[in-house]
This record gives C-alpha cells, sequence and structure tokens, in this order.
C-alpha cells in the first residue's frame, strides 16, 4: 500500500517496509520520518540529467548543449520523435501524481502519530503540502493545465470517482498558491546546516509560488490565442485567452516579498574577495562548488552513491583526462556570452574579434587560443570547456591543454561515442573551489572513481529570483529603477559592467532574457521552460544547431577545425509547446482531453 521513489536513486534513502500497512507505518515515528523521506525523492535531480528514465531531460533539449548519446531522452525531444506512448512523457506523469499522492496520503494521516507532538504536527503537514503544490507545478511546465486531486482518495474508491476532467490553468495556478500561503506560516524560514538541511522552508514556499506567478504571467499562458479552442469535456475552456496584465504585477510582488525575506535572513548573491580584491570567477564557480552558501534557497544534497555529481563530472570531463567528453554546449551558447566590457560580441564596439590565435597569454586564456574565446565576460570560462582551454589532471600540478581538435586527444578521432559533437563541453559544476582560476577538477579523477561528492543540486537559487523579479516588473512596470538595479546585481557579480541610462521595455526584455541564459544555463532546465513559457521556442528549441568542425583538424591551431558548422537540425513544433498526456492515462479516463496537436 505504500509508494516507493520512481527514480533510480534516492533522495534521503528512504527504506519503508512493504509489508507495513498505513495505518503501522503512522503509529512509528521512525517510519513516517521514511515516509516523509520518500515524498521529497520524487524531487528530480537537476545533476543527474544524462541517464534513460533517470534524468532531467530538459536542460540538453534546449539550444544551450546536447548529450552524444541517442538513448538519452533528451536526444528524443530533440529530433521530434516522441508520441504520447513514449518515454518521458510518461514517466513524468506518474512520477509526480505518485508523489503528490504520497503527500496527501501523509497530510491526511500524520496527525493521527502520537509519537510527535502537537506542536510538531503543522510543520509537518506543512512540508507535505509544499512538496505536493511543487509536483503540481512540475506537472504544468509539461503539460500546462493538470487534473487537481481530491485532498484524499480511498483506496476503496470506485473507478466511476476517478474519471476527472482536467482543471483550468488559473484554477490550477491559484490551488498551488493557496497551498503555499496555507503552508508558509508553519515551515521555518531557514534551516541550520543539520539533520533538517534539505527541507522545506517558508523561503521555498514563497520561492516556489514566484515562480508559479511567473509562469502564468508568461505569453504562453497569459492570453495566449492559440488556446482558443482547446476545452474540457464539458467544453469549459482550459486557458484564459485574454491577456491580463495584472499576472505579471502578482509576479513582481511575490519576486520583491521573497528577494526582502530572503536577504532579512542572510540570503545574498554569493561573492568572493581574494586579498580583498573581488573575484568574479570564483563567485560565481562557487556557487555551486560549495554545498551550503549565502545563496542557495533550497537544495537537494548527495546522495550516498553520489550519483549526482558522478553523473555531470562523468560526462563533462574531457576524454584526455579519462572522462566520457559527450556533454555538449552550443556555438549558441558561446556566441550569447558577451565580452569583458559587456557588450554582445554583435556590438561593433565590443572588441570582439572572431578569427586568428593569440601571441601571448592572458587571465583566462593560454597563448595560441583561438580569438573567438578570449577577452570574453568571466562567466564564460567557468561554464563552458573549449579547444585549448587549461585542465589539471588529478594529482598534477601542470596545467595541459584541452584537446577537442579531429585528431586532438579529446577530438572525434578514434572516439566513437565519447566525443563533443560541437567541439565544448561543459564545465560548470566541475569546479573545486580551486585557487587557480584557469582550472578545474582537481579532486576529481573519472577513471579512478574519485569525484567531487559534496555537490547539491540547487533546486531555487536567490540569482535567479533577482531576474524573476527584474523580468516581471519589467512588464507590469517599465522604467521601474528596481529593474536595472537588480540586473546590475547580476552583472556586476558576473564581472561585467553595470549599465545606466534609460532603455526601452523592449530593449530591457531582450537584456534580461539574455543574462538569464548566461546567468542559469545548465541548470534546472531554465532555458527549455523559458522560450517555451515565451513562446520563442520554435525558433531556439527548433532549427539548426552549430560548433566547431569536429570533423577538421589536425594540431591545435589548425583554422579548419574552427568553422561554425551545423551538428543537427532539431524539430519543434507548436504543439510542442505542451507535452501530450500519457495514452495511457487518456484510454482510462474518458473525461480527461489530450493537449492540442496531439
Amino acid at each position: 500500500m505504500l509508494i516507493t521513489a520512481s527514480s533510480c536513486k534516492k533522495y534521503l534513502q528512504p527504506l519503508l517496509d512493504d509489508q507495513l500497512t498505513l495505518d503501522q507505518v503512522f503509529q512509528d515515528r521512525n517510519q513516517s520520518d521514511m515516509y516523509l523521506a520518500t515524498i521529497y525523492d520524487y524531487m528530480p535531480d537537476n545533476l543527474f540529467i544524462l541517464f534513460t528514465n533517470c534524468d532531467d531531460p530538459m536542460v540538453f533539449a534546449s539550444d544551450d548543449g546536447k548529450i552524444q548519446f541517442t538513448t538519452t531522452e533528451a536526444a528524443k525531444l530533440t529530433a521530434g520523435n516522441w508520441s504520447p506512448s513514449d518515454q518521458p512523457i510518461s514517466y513524468y506523469w506518474t512520477r509526480f501524481y505518485q508523489g503528490i499522492r504520497a503527500a496527501s496520503i501523509y497530510i491526511d494521516k500524520i496527525p493521527s502519530n502520537t509519537q510527535y507532538s502537537a506542536s510538531e504536527i503543522p510543520n509537518l503537514v506543512a512540508q507535505a503540502r509544499a512538496l505536493r503544490a511543487y509536483y503540481y507545478f512540475a506537472l504544468m511546465k509539461l503539460y500546462g493545465p493538470v487534473i487537481i486531486l481530491p485532498d484524499y482518495i480511498s483506496t476503496s474508491v470506485s473507478a466511476s470517482d476517478l474519471q476527472l476532467k482536467r482543471n483550468t490553468y488559473d484554477e490550477c495556478v491559484n490551488y498551488i498558491v493557496s497551498e503555499l500561503d496555507a503552508a508558509a506560516p508553519n515551515l521555518p524560514v531557514t534551516t541550520p546546516v543539520t539533520n533538517d538541511v534539505g527541507h522545506v522552508t517558508s523561503i521555498f514556499a514563497l520561492a516556489l509560488k514566484e515562480r508559479v506567478l511567473l509562469y502564468a504571467a508568461s505569453p504562453l499562458n497569459n492570453g495566449n490565442p492559440d488556446y482558443a479552442g482547446f476545452v474540457n469535456s464539458d467544453g469549459q475552456p482550459l486557458f484564459n485567452t485574454t491577456y491580463d496584465a495584472a499576472k505579471w504585477k502578482k509576479a513582481s510582488d511575490a519576486g520583491k516579498a521573497l528577494i526582502t525575506l530572503a536577504r532579512a535572513n542572510g540570503l545574498n548573491l554569493y561573492r568572493e574577495n581574494t586579498a580583498g580584491v573581488y573575484d568574479p570567477r570564483k563567485s560565481y564557480s562557487n556557487v555551486f562548488a560549495i554545498r551550503y552558501n549565502s545563496e542557495i534557497i533550497f537544495s537537494r544534497p548527495p546522495t550516498s552513491n553520489s550519483a549526482q555529481s558522478i553523473g555531470i563530472e562523468q560526462y563533462s570531463t574531457p576524454r584526455q583526462f579519462n572522462g566520457l567528453n559527450s556533454a555538449s554546449v552550443t556555438q549558441e551558447l558561446v556566441d550569447a556570452f558577451r565580452t569583458t566590457n559587456g557588450k554582445t560580441i554583435d556590438d561593433p564596439t565590443s572588441g570582439y574579434v572572431e578569427t586568428g590565435f593569440s601571441a601571448a597569454a592572458d587571465a583566462s586564456t593560454a597563448a595560441g587560443t583561438w580569438n573567438m574565446y578570449r577577452n570574453r565576460e568571466p562567466r564564460f570560462y567557468d561554464i563552458v570547456t573549449f579547444n585549448n582551454s587549461q585542465w589539471r589532471a588529478y594529482g598534477t600540478t601542470v596545467n595541459t591543454k584541452v584537446e577537442y581538435f579531429n585528431k586532438g586527444k579529446s577530438g572525434k578521432s578514434g572516439a566513437g561515442t565519447s566525443f563533443s559533437v560541437t567541439g565544448y563541453t561543459l564545465r560548470k559544476y566541475l569546479g573545486v573551489s580551486s585557487d587557480d582560476p584557469l582550472t578545474v577538477g582537481t579532486t576529481i579523477d573519472v577513471k579512478n572513481n574519485k569525484y567531487s561528492t559534496t555537490k547539491n543540486a540547487i533546486v531555487f537559487r536567490l540569482g535567479e529570483f533577482y531576474l524573476d523579479y527584474a523580468e516581471a516588473l519589467n512588464e507590469s512596470s517599465p522604467g521601474d529603477p528596481d529593474i536595472l538595479t537588480y540586473l546590475n546585481l547580476i552583472r556586476d557579480r558576473g564581472g561585467i559592467p553595470v549599465l545606466t541610462g534609460v532603455f526601452s521595455q523592449d530593449v530591457m526584455r531582450t537584456l534580461i532574457r539574455q543574462e538569464r541564459r548566461v546567468e542559469l544555463a545548465f541548470e534546472g532546465g531554465h532555458r527549455y521552460f523559458d522560450t517555451r513559457r515565451w513562446k520563442i521556442a520554435t525558433t531556439t528549441l527548433g532549427g539548426p544547431k552549430t560548433g566547431m568542425n569536429v570533423d577538421a583538424g589536425a594540431t591545435a591551431t589548425d583554422p579548419a577545425f574552427y568553422t561554425r558548422t551545423t551538428f543537427e537540425t532539431r524539430i519543434f513544433t507548436n504543439k510542442y509547446y505542451l507535452w501530450p498526456i500519457p495514452s495511457g492515462e487518456i484510454y482510462k479516463d474518458i473525461n480527461l482531453v489530450q493537449n492540442p496537436g496531439w
């Protein structure tokens, strides 16, 4: 009768005895604690992003990256060869509804456990309510409006009573917001780094509320004419196709409330100073390398088998350092990074140079580096590994140049599928708080299974919500000085000049969107979901994607390698804005309507 996690790794390692009845579980404090841990376990792992049925495929289904394995769910999504009966369609629908069901059982049963004090019960119920809200929103991001289940469904309920119709999108949003508002007063504002770390807080609840309201205000879900004929089984429209500007105001108000509460409780953008000098590279990379830092609102601690770290580190490490070399970065993302003066590469005043090789080393690159990679903003060097960038192998003190050209030690020639299809790989998440800003991997030895196993998978961090707030405020109150203030806080931490002057709403929208792409690259599927909610995904997620010419290059300074080359053309049509409801669910519920186009 107990629901166990469907993922292939455990969050808090719950070990529920499947021979126990629910009543027995909720008479025992230890068993009830493990049941709550199981509810947490349905939360996706943002770092375990590379494997069939156990990954977060949206990271590499965006136009930022590519995994060189056709068995991954990301490969299915980008190739357009998926249907309502395929993974990951049914996997996520089942997983999140299992989490919802488990949370509802817990909410119903936990008050009867007399081994908890009366003062403990409200907090336990609030944790489950917040998690249930999280899983509902996880469904909505993929499938749109979903079915809001009754708070508790008996195991003896008849099949006819489960012929439920979908709630409207606005009803789903209102339900989630009301659940979070009810849960927040019974949650601690923060948790210390103790046994309670990794449990939800009132700041978690407010962060989720803000994100829900931001998505609800966005073009995909706010006045989208494409869904004018999308109705429920009883004819009720599932989306309001009339644009409502007040939704942006709700999102900006929630963003401001979150930032105020977070900062009042010690959360700030993480920054590092070395000998009194601000270091933008360490400040950014160590957000992900240091498990508990001032910026993290909520993160998932690593599991005992360290699957979070192992997956990302194996696939991001170049082959010449014993890695799998296959978490590729696209040229489209490389081109999104600005130059050191904070200007885009297409700005004639940026100083960007596309071709040729450098004669001397600088603070971030070695001599002989292709000029495309020189004088780029600091975050570029902590997110992307490029040809001739430097790496320090495990147990050594000498920097080694990465070779991604065709004949190089990490190049395509002779590599089978273990190569970067773009000539770039992901460097983010490999930082280990090294004193050398040029290097990563100083505690990573893939060959001998040595990993930096203390990484947390970040779910919410303050930097995201500075950008959320700026975006919502730009849509609801163009010209508000807070827009530039919070955008500039991110730019300044990133090591590029702050913006001054007056910007139109359209220009500011472009600036904010580009900042999101860089700052939040490869985090939690942000890019995938952002371009969908902005309704620009047919261009961003579809069409040709490029990298360097991995079929060319005999040496590191062979210009033939440094040519923009299409590695695949991706498919994204209008119907992909909403994933299809799994076909098995449609067959079982006569009142459950399918998404448009499926």
